[in-house]
């Protein structure tokens, strides 16, 4: 099955009327050649003067503030954008999340506690007493620990060699010594594990295809109630994971285009639990996210028709 031209047009039509520009630019620079210093200049009004972002660029929690869980999310578009070590938003967002390490807990916080001062989703509520969003204590080393130090990996030329050594190991550590993880912090893992190199890959490679192989659901008929599907843990076409789960990929595919709407979207698979104003707000933000990164997951297997 491939995405037709009319529906590939219909969800470009979504993002140009509906989408922010950040996810416009994005658009652009896979579909259109479009400039990825588009893509730079739009994220930079998500930046803080300390280097890390916030402003709601997590579509689910609305802080000002910079915290390392939305310079994740940004991290995540400067990769999904290409950017290398050259690129100043790069610098800037590994010398936040250095500066932000809480070497008393040997971790990264999700977020501070004045996120509860913003309209968030119910899972990033500050908890005071285990000071952390309750997104970040879901395990030892859960969000956004394990794809931040993926990133670091990626842009290790400018992460001071024993910090890099130090959240490796600890990342290495805690998958190897657990015999249950949750989806959450899995899909945090798998940026790790395509990130890193070999030696690392190597040092947790049985570990994670094992969590990997228990927590995905490769049953189609299942995957409308939020369950955990294979594409969720492919963050670009050379992951191994691409290879051994090509027939479960193959129908997950197929199924997120048949999950298009009449008006060109896709829509988040979660919610607030609540239709309030925020959550409706949060909603359309996210729709703008879910089609444009639909489209890169169809446009890099090859499932777009040809104009």
């Amino acid at each position: 099955m491939q995405l037709s031209q009319k529906h590939f047009c219909d969800a470009r039509d979504f993002i140009y009327k509906n989408a922010r520009e950040l996810d416009k630019a994005v658009f652009k620079y896979i579909f259109e050649k479009g400039s990825k210093l588009d893509v730079f200049c739009e994220l930079e009004k998500f930046q803080n003067p300390d280097g890390g972002f916030g402003k709601g660029i997590e579509p689910d929690f609305w802080l000002t503030d910079s915290s390392p869980a939305a310079t994740a999310k940004a991290l995540e578009y400067l990769y999904i954008a290409d950017a290398d070590i050259s690129q100043g938003l790069v610098v800037d967002a590994i010398y936040y999340l250095i500066d932000s390490f809480n070497y008393e807990e040997g971790k990264w916080r999700a977020t501070g506690s004045r996120v509860n001062d913003f309209p968030h989703a119910p899972w990033w509520e500050y908890n005071f007493t285990k000071k952390n969003s309750e997104a970040g204590t879901l395990s030892d080393w859960g969000i956004p620990n394990p794809s931040i130090s993926g990133y670091m990996n990626l842009y290790k030329e400018l992460v001071p060699y024993d910090f890099l050594k130090m959240i490796n190991e600890r990342a290495i550590g805690f998958i190897n010594s657990i015999y249950e993880l949750n989806r959450y912090d899995l899909i945090e893992y798998s940026k790790f594990y395509d990130l890193s190199p070999k030696k690392i890959k190597d040092r947790i490679s049985d570990k994670y295809f094992y969590f990997v192989g228990k927590e995905i659901i490769i049953s189609p008929e299942k995957w409308d109630k939020y369950a955990t599907q294979p594409l969720m843990f492919i963050n670009d076409k050379e992951s191994e994971l691409v290879y051994i789960l090509k027939d479960s990929i193959d129908k997950n595919l197929d199924y997120i285009i048949s999950r298009q709407k009449p008006d060109g979207c896709w829509e988040p698979e979660w919610s607030w639990g609540n239709e309030n104003e925020n959550w409706q707000k949060a909603k359309e933000i996210w729709k703008g996210f879910q089609t444009f990164n639909n489209l890169r997951l169809l446009n890099m297997f090859g499932k777009i028709e040809e104009a």
